[in-house]
């Protein structure tokens, strides 16, 4: 019940299939795991949910997140504040509490990480990462469970984003 989320990702994944273009499930969990559908039982609350990284989100989801009130950080924050005093923030919010982190890949700047199905422009940069894998391997005592997700070799150009991949789980975990 204390577990906070911190998704790390381009887009909010909170759409329901009533909402959704696509009807992708990959752009659903959180939608799913709030209950938002009326069919699955809430799982999680929105005080949970801290964004960081979102700038690709549509009206239904904005509408979804303003009014369930869900802390979130995106990339215009970021580049305004700078990510040192996001972190901080962060921090804060999460306290002594465990986490869930589901990195998306597709936080980072388009140009970094062709290997991604749904790559977005200006993101991440590579000194935030920086600031980000140093600030999570430094909470690895609260991350109870660490997700990497939306990598595919297929679309990748020699190994970009599976080494940028590879490299995110080597700083924050060895």
């Amino acid at each position: 019940k204390n577990t906070k989320i911190l998704w790390i990702d381009a887009h909010a994944d909170i759409h329901i299939h009533s909402t959704s273009s696509s009807k992708n499930l990959h752009g659903m969990p959180l939608g799913i795991l709030l209950g938002l559908d009326g069919i699955n039982k809430p799982l999680i609350k929105p005080e949970q949910i801290i964004y960081l990284g979102i700038r690709d989100i549509d009206s239904a989801e904005e509408k979804f997140i303003q009014n369930l009130g869900i802390t979130r950080f995106p990339m215009k924050k970021i580049i305004d504040s700078g990510i040192q005093d996001i972190l901080k923030q962060i921090d804060k919010k999460i306290g002594k509490n465990p986490i869930h982190v589901s990195f998306d890949i597709d936080v980072m700047d388009n140009s970094l990480v062709p290997g991604t199905g749904t790559p977005v422009k200006i993101g991440l940069n590579l000194n935030e990462l920086g600031d980000i894998e140093k600030w999570l391997k430094k909470k690895r005592d609260n991350m109870m469970t660490f997700d990497l997700v939306e990598i595919n070799p297929l679309l990748d150009r020699n190994d970009r984003t599976l080494k940028l991949g590879a490299r995110i789980l080597n700083n924050i975990f060895l």
